[in-house]
Order: structure tokens, then sequence, then C-alpha cells
């Protein structure tokens, strides 16, 4: 009797058996090394992206405080100070 349930063990397409073999070994570690640079990548981008945010509007968290810019009901980007 044969086994015909697609991912069942035995020769893969062109007689070749990837499943616990050097290269198949080879090929995880390297996509698994792919995909964790790329994903640590991203997370260097957000912590980057935040800090030139915060660099850039520093001038207004600092004359106004975090909690009035966020909280505040006022709206006037044309008001001078006197």
């Amino acid at each position: 009797m044969t086994d015909s349930i697609a991912g069942s063990q035995g020769p893969g397409p062109r007689g070749l058996a990837l499943r616990g073999s050097g290269r198949a070994r080879a090929i995880d570690a390297a996509f698994r090394r792919g995909t964790l640079l790329a994903a640590l990548a991203v997370i260097a981008l957000l912590v980057l992206l935040f800090t030139v945010l915060v660099a850039q509007s520093w001038t207004v968290w600092s004359r106004y405080g975090i909690i009035e810019f966020l909280l505040g009901d006022t709206w006037a980007p044309s008001y001078v100070d006197p």
C-alpha cells in the first residue's frame, strides 16, 4: 500500500530528499538568519524614526510640555506669545 498524502517522507522533486539533509539544514539556517536580520532591521528603523521625530520636535516638547501638547485644548498655530 502506498501513501499518497502530501508531506509524506520520500524523495522530493527530481529525486532529491531534502528532509534532514545537509543542504536543507543550510538553507533553513540561512532563511532563519535572513528573517531575523530583516526583523531586527525593522525594529532598528522604528527606533530611528522615533528618535528623529522626537529630536526634530524637541522645541515644542520643551516649550509646551508633553501633557499640555497632547491634552491641551488650545489650537493656535499662528499665536505669538506676547
